[in-house]
């Protein structure tokens, strides 16, 4: 759907794929995704409850923007991909309801972008949530990073971290020569 507004009194989809493309969608009753995929960018008004599917903001990076509730039951899921830091280069998920949180939450990152320590992601946004996602795919992003889940009152942030192994390691070393340089400065 390129552009308007589609609007729909009960939608169930159980396969194939629904594209915003950057158009609306409007439920006149929580809209069920049992199967296929929601992608694209674009408005939804009205609830969602994905309960088998797959919703997918954006082509490589886009906002999908829902005026109501987003259930995510444990066998749905949602990708987010992160093309860089920039305003539209990664994806977003507003909520203004609740989101109900479970299933599967993957992180992909596209076009060899590699955040670097400390970057930060606000890739869902929500009024008030319940839950948190079951299962994440995409937290290890090599080179002793990984992206740190952070769930605040309003929304989800991803920041790139040290692994914890190698935080650890850093911490070792540094009190080792802490230690080394206070014994050779008492002698």
């Amino acid at each position: 759907m390129d552009n308007g507004t589609l609007t729909f009194g009960n939608f169930s989809q159980t396969a194939g794929s629904t594209d915003l493309n950057g158009g609306n969608l409007a439920f006149s009753s929580p809209a069920q995704i049992l199967g296929g995929d929601v992608v694209g960018s674009g408005i939804i008004n009205g609830s969602i409850v994905n309960s088998g599917g797959l919703l997918s903001p954006g082509h490589s990076a886009g906002m999908i923007t829902i005026n109501g509730n987003y259930t995510q039951d444990p066998d749905g899921m949602l990708l987010m991909e992160i093309a860089g830091l920039g305003s539209g280069q990664f994806d977003v998920l507003n909520v203004t309801g609740i989101a109900y949180l479970d299933g599967l939450l993957e992180i992909s990152l596209l076009n060899g972008f590699s955040p670097t320590l400390g970057d930060t992601f606000d890739i869902l946004n929500f009024g008030s949530y319940s839950g948190q996602f079951a299962m994440v795919q995409g937290l290890d992003l090599g080179c002793g990073k990984y992206f740190e889940l952070d769930y605040s009152a309003n929304g989800l942030r991803l920041t790139s971290v040290p692994e914890p192994s190698s935080l650890y390691l850093a911490v070792i070393g540094s009190l080792w020569l802490i230690r080394r340089k206070w014994r050779t400065v008492g002698q």
